[in-house]
């Protein structure tokens, strides 16, 4: 009984991916995405050195603080992107509804380093391509969002 029950709870946890789904030019307005927010970097725990990137969105007149990437939270030195629409996702308005099926995530472009983006489907979520140190990570991660 037990085993059938760890094979039960191991098919349902999502499989973890690297963000890879880049097109020709990384750029969203060339897909006519529009702009969702510039999510703003805060520290969460000195000591581990994670952080969130959040930001305030307006939906339908209810404005919400929403986590759209962390970094050293569930792995060291990694920039994880959110779910936009799956469970708990930072697109989903008050009631819980999800209307794009395409996402996009770019760094900002801090210390002359060019944007750099990826796109995303409305269930995924992502580690960014990589490690970063803290002395590398983007004041600001931009998300984007296909009407």
């Amino acid at each position: 009984m037990l085993t059938i029950l760890a094979a039960l709870v191991a098919a349902t946890l999502a499989k973890h991916s690297t963000c890879s789904w880049q097109p020709v030019t990384s750029d969203p307005t060339t897909y006519k995405l529009k702009h969702f927010c510039d999510a703003k970097s805060t520290v969460i725990d000195q000591n581990k050195g994670s952080r969130n990137w959040t930001c305030a969105h307006n939906f339908n007149g209810f404005k919400r603080q929403v986590k759209i990437a962390d970094y050293s939270v569930l792995q060291p030195k990694v920039i994880e992107v959110g779910t936009p629409c799956g469970e708990g996702g930072w697109y989903r308005n008050e009631d819980g509804f999800c209307s794009s099926d395409v996402f996009a995530v770019c760094l900002s472009k801090d210390r002359g380093v060019a944007t750099s983006c990826y796109f995303l489907s409305a269930d995924d979520d992502c580690q960014w391509p990589g490690t970063f140190e803290a002395k590398d990570l983007p004041a600001n991660i931009t998300a984007w969002w296909q009407p």
